[in-house]
């Protein structure tokens, strides 16, 4: 019922954005980055897979400058793939901004967020196909 990191949710984006910066390798699908300089807190290429999945990614610098992306996927070790393709190919050390997403259940709720006081989802309810 909440968005994430709306009022009700409660959970404050700014504590969960990570500060990166592109690495060899990457295109205008797949980000690899790195923790940038002075970042606190845990590493952002060392977060496990999945943490920022369905999260959003930043362009702070380079020709990409402000352009958002969705985070289909991570697959660990700072690598990001892509919703859509960013629409020039970045630079080794420009800088993003990845913030991990929600998929909305109690699981992601508890384990990545630590927020199940707050959790108005229904994560008893049977799946649609197991009615029919």
């Amino acid at each position: 019922m909440w968005d994430l990191y709306g009022a009700g949710c409660g959970v404050k984006r700014a504590q969960l954005t990570h500060l990166g910066k592109v690495k060899q390798g990457s295109t205008r699908l797949r980000i690899e980055g790195y923790q940038a300089p002075g970042q606190s807190g845990a590493n952002f290429d060392t977060r496990v897979a999945g943490y920022f999945n369905e999260g959003v990614l930043e362009m702070l610098s380079g020709d990409n400058v402000y352009v958002r992306r969705g985070i289909r996927a991570h697959t660990g070790g700072g690598i990001l793939e892509l919703t859509q393709p960013l629409p020039y190919e970045p630079a080794v050390r420009d800088i993003f901004r990845a913030v991990p997403g929600c998929d909305k259940t109690w699981e992601t709720c508890g384990s990545r967020f630590a927020n199940q006081a707050r959790y108005r989802g229904f994560p008893y309810l049977p799946t649609p196909d197991s009615i029919t």
